[in-house]
């Protein structure tokens, strides 16, 4: 029971830090189309 435990704590970690990553990446994306739209 443990054993799963972790795993499935892991696997969560696991998908929570690749939410965090693309969520970042999406908001260089959106900061870098903020600044292209202030320079016009």
């Amino acid at each position: 029971m443990q054993k799963s435990r972790v795993s499935n704590a892991q696997c969560i970690q696991a998908v929570l830090d690749k939410a965090s990553n693309i969520s970042a990446g999406f908001l260089t994306i959106f900061s870098q189309h903020i600044t292209d739209l202030r320079r016009l």
